[in-house]
């Protein structure tokens, strides 16, 4: 088993109300207008760590043929190694 959460939020422009209403022009929304952080959940020890990472993104939607589909990129945030 592997699955994952992300909660973030959105900021609601003119492009994606046009793009959930179904009027959006075809094209890539740009990256930036949301940000969320993403947990996981697994059952496998092979994949086990992934629990103990904070991973941080930001996505976009892409409008193609009259449907919407959503690309995202994450990171993992490692800790500072930094002396105070």
């Amino acid at each position: 088993m592997l699955s994952f959460k992300y909660h973030g939020t959105y900021h609601l422009t003119e492009a994606m109300k046009q793009a959930f209403s179904g009027t959006a022009e075809e094209g890539k929304m740009p990256f930036g207008q949301s940000t969320m952080y993403l947990t996981f959940e697994v059952g496998s020890g092979k994949y086990k760590e992934l629990e103990n990472c904070t991973f941080v993104g930001n996505g976009r939607f892409i409008v193609e043929d009259g449907k919407i589909s959503v690309e995202s990129r994450w990171s993992v945030v490692v800790p500072s190694t930094a002396s105070d």
